[in-house]
Parts: C-alpha cells; structure tokens; sequence
C-alpha cells in the first residue's frame, strides 16, 4: 500500500506534459548545481597554475551557478503549483503517507530509547514539520530542499 501510494504522488506530474516537463527540468538543475561547485572547485585549483584559464572558468561557474539557481526556483515553482492545482487527486493519499512517516517517527523514537541510543545520529530530512515528536535542526536553504530534523525525546 505504501509503495503505491508512494507512486501515486511521485508520477502524478507524469500526468501532464507541462508538469513533467518542469519537473525533469528541475531534476536537471540539481545536477548542474553539483556539476557547477566541481567547476568552482576546479577553477580555483586552476587559478594557481594558470590564472587566466582559472579565472575564465571562475566566471562561466558563477554564470552558470546564477542560471542554474533562477531556473531551479522557476521550475520549482511550477511544479509546486501543479501539485497546488491537483491538490485534490492526492488529498487522500497525502493523508496516508503522512501516517505512515508518523508511525515510523514513533516507531524510532521507542528503539531509540529502548536501546538507549544517541538521538543525534538519527536525522530526518523532511519536506513537511506538522508530525509529532520531531524537532527541526535546520530549515530549507538555498541548495537543500527539506527540513533537517531529528526525534524530539522528551514529546
């Protein structure tokens, strides 16, 4: 059931060309925005043997950093508001993946003190905060996307 319902909500942008289409997109971007920190990696290891090459390669990476980064928010902006407009074909399943993270938060948070383990080994990335006994760390930046979290003991 999780598996499908998983599915649903994942391929539910392969509905509609456009959504896909943005959504693929924005797949894209996030490899660029990696292959663009190598570029910036590599570029200032170059400057030191060449510093002109270096410095011409500087500049394509921050142009590309630039474009990549408005082109992300473009495309996933579109993408959201394909999710916004077909809210309702997910509103169900929405409501079922929710209690299935709920009863996995649960079920960690009573291993963990039942084996008496560090909570801080245990991370949640999480797109959503409205679950029970979690405790957010760090907020979506620039480059991640999710809510750094990890199990709240004392809820």
């Amino acid at each position: 059931v999780i598996r499908k319902t998983l599915d649903y909500v994942a391929n539910l942008p392969a509905r509609d060309p456009s959504a896909k289409r943005w959504a693929t997109v924005y797949l894209l971007i996030r490899l660029s925005l990696r292959i663009t920190f190598v570029l910036f990696l590599f570029s200032l290891f170059l400057t030191t043997t060449n510093p002109e090459l270096g410095f011409y390669l500087l500049y394509v990476a921050t142009a590309l950093l630039y474009i990549s980064m408005i082109v992300r928010w473009y495309s996933l902006n579109k993408v959201l508001d394909f999710y916004a407009l077909n809210h309702h074909l997910m509103e169900g399943a929405s409501r079922r993946l929710r209690n299935y993270v709920q009863q996995l938060i649960d079920y960690m948070k009573s291993s963990i003190v039942r084996e008496g383990l560090k909570k801080s080994k245990y991370k949640l990335h999480l797109f959503n905060t409205d679950y029970e006994s979690i405790m957010v760390l760090k907020k979506p930046g620039i480059l991640r996307e999710y809510y750094l979290c990890e199990i709240n003991l004392k809820s």
